[in-house]
């Protein structure tokens, strides 16, 4: 089958919107379909319901209720999951290729920001049939913004080149992204004192992830 014909099926486990919005658009242009959970318990039981199995597994390592190596883990008990790849999606480098995390059985690593040939590359070394990375081209067109500018400090033409996409999406991302983080420094607060439900660091660790993949390079150096 061709790259668009939906044969190979992904599940991508995040709790940040804009983070799965951005991978899943990536794997949907690889010729991949995705099944979308919120946290590792979530991936771990979608795993299961799955037949027949997930062509391959992306876990955010940083997740509430169970995070990625745990919920990878788990994962690999279950029937038909043995050699099925499993990627760590993480801002922490050093964190995803850690011996913990071969050890409960991460196949591979992505690291933030994602991009496109990033993606393309990672299917076509662990799916086979897939076409090589060199079939994905960024989205053309007229850069309308410099290199270094844009709104807030968000590159626009990286963000652009990174995720292919046109102008109308990227800015539907930033405007959800807006939403999202519009009270960080109020919610922020609170974690510190022990009246958030979040812990300081997990937000942090997910305002620099999505920073990242959308261009917002000051923003993203925050990550601990």
């Amino acid at each position: 089958m061709n790259r668009q014909s939906g044969r190979w099926r992904a599940l991508v486990a995040d709790d940040i919107p804009v983070n799965v919005k951005i991978l899943v658009r990536l794997l949907n242009e690889e010729g991949l379909t995705a099944d979308t959970v919120a946290d590792g318990q979530e991936a771990v039981a979608a795993a299961r319901r799955a037949d027949p199995p997930y062509d391959i597994i992306f876990l955010d390592l940083m997740m509430p209720v169970m995070d990625g190596l745990t919920a990878t883990r788990l994962i690999r008990g279950l029937p038909g999951y043995a050699q099925v790849p499993i990627v760590a999606v993480t801002a922490n480098a050093a964190r995803a290729i850690s011996k913990e995390a071969y050890s409960v059985g991460v196949s591979d690593f992505v690291l933030k920001p994602v991009d496109g040939e990033q993606i393309a590359g990672l299917l076509a070394k662990h799916i086979q049939g897939l076409p090589s990375p060199g079939c994905w081209r960024p989205d053309e067109q007229t850069d309308r913004s410099e290199s270094g500018g844009g709104l807030f400090g968000i590159n626009y033409q990286k963000a652009r080149q990174r995720l292919g996409c046109d102008d109308q999406t990227l800015q539907t991302m930033l405007s959800e992204f807006y939403t999202s983080y519009g009270g960080f420094s109020v919610d922020f607060d609170k974690a510190l004192t022990g009246d958030g439900s979040d812990s300081p660091l997990l937000m942090v660790h997910n305002l620099a992830g999505v920073a990242a993949n959308l261009g917002a390079d000051g923003l993203a150096g925050t990550e601990c």
